[in-house]
């Protein structure tokens, strides 16, 4: 395949979800089945619109499914952190889930991988408490 030679599709809910496609079972389902279609057609990337996040497609399988498993809310796909200039971290497209973000600040001397994996667990928490 040349460089360039790709196409980009959308998958979402029918109108039937009109209203839910921000449920947590319909967007299991749904990256189930974005992983499947993905890997099967030999999917380069997949993008979660609602935080602009692309990710490999390998990636995107392992989170995908580890969460249809019972694991974590894959917080570092379907929502992004990003470091803040003051070592902070803030989610983007959490609010998809609750409506709003989060933000961290980090400890006196915590290294940023571990301010990360703090928003990470608050973002499951989140997500599945609610805000």
């Amino acid at each position: 395949m040349a460089e360039g030679d790709f196409e980009a599709i959308s998958l979402l809910p029918g109108p039937h979800l009109a209203g839910g496609e921000a449920m947590l079972p319909v967007i299991r389902i749904m990256a189930g089945v974005a992983s499947a279609l993905a890997s099967g057609l030999g999917g380069k990337a997949v993008c979660w619109q609602p935080a602009g996040c692309w990710m490999d497609t390998g990636y995107f399988a392992r989170i995908a499914d580890g969460w249809s498993e019972g694991g974590a809310f894959p917080a570092l796909g379907l929502t992004g952190i990003e470091r803040t200039q003051d070592g902070g971290v803030e989610s983007d497209g959490l609010a998809y889930f609750i409506g709003q973000e989060l933000r961290v600040e980090a400890g006196r001397g915590e290294a940023a991988a571990d301010t990360v994996k703090l928003a990470a667990r608050v973002i499951d928490h989140l997500v599945n408490s609610g805000a």
